[in-house]
């Protein structure tokens, strides 16, 4: 096996760790680490043979780490790399697609996502561009519905007993009535992939509608915040003349 062709394991450990890296030093200031990382797992997939993708294959079954057998390769790539966090993999995965529909060379990615204003810019507006199918109703309306300030919390030990853990990120259904003393008795926790899905893209005209909200907000601020730094720049201009 050439060096180019190394063993995938060892090449998505060394990105995962890179990723953690990332997460936990420049997460939120650093995006060029973050395009970095994702150069080498779009490089990553141009360079696989069928050897190399049966070696995925089994790395995420040693792993633990599950994949729609219907996955393409750049999706379970991603999904070895930034692991648990579902709302980033979808990103990112819908941003290396788009790239790969422009034939985007690997070399010209990190300038590509820079350009067109980073991977979930590239994400949103590939979902605007696109009618969304179920699943993509779904998975857009989660990142928006996942991000609303938290309503409630509750906690009791017939809950916790009733949940079974499958990661920090994980979602479930609560099926409650109201009860007219202004509370809410929860009947039924369902962890059913299948029912949550169906649930966020009953959110999905919402929550799209409360994208496009945030983001005109979004362009106000940003339209203001233009208009004081022009009439600082003048001030101190003038200021300038006066002295």
């Amino acid at each position: 096996m050439t060096t180019k062709q190394q063993n995938i394991g060892r090449r998505l450990e060394d990105l995962y760790k890179q990723q953690e890296k990332w997460e936990g030093s420049a997460f939120k200031t650093s995006n060029q680490m973050l395009y970095g990382i994702l150069q080498q797992c779009y490089a990553l997939e141009k360079s696989m043979g069928a050897e190399q993708l049966s070696e995925l294959d089994r790395y995420c079954t040693e792993q633990k780490i599950t994949c729609k057998s219907s996955a393409k390769p750049i999706a379970k790539i991603i999904k070895c790399v930034f692991r648990i966090d579902r709302r980033r993999v979808s990103t990112y995965v819908t941003a290396l697609r788009a790239a790969k529909e422009d034939n985007i060379a690997s070399d010209d990615l990190s300038t590509w996502l820079e350009k067109n204003g980073g991977v979930q810019e590239i994400s949103m507006r590939r979902c605007s561009n696109n009618k969304p199918d179920a699943a993509q109703r779904a998975v857009e309306a989660r990142q928006v519905v996942m991000h609303r300030p938290v309503l409630a919390t509750v906690a009791s030990v017939e809950l916790t007993a009733t949940y079974k853990f499958k990661s920090p990120e994980d979602v479930v259904l609560l099926l409650a009535s109201w009860n007219p003393n202004g509370q809410f008795e929860i009947h039924q926790l369902i962890q059913s992939d299948s029912a949550i899905e169906a649930a966020f893209r009953s959110c999905y005209k919402t929550a799209t509608s409360q994208k496009q909200i945030q983001n005109t907000e979004q362009m106000a601020v940003d339209a203001q915040k233009q208009t004081l730094d022009a009439i600082d720049a003048v001030s101190a201009t003038l200021s300038q003349k006066v002295a």
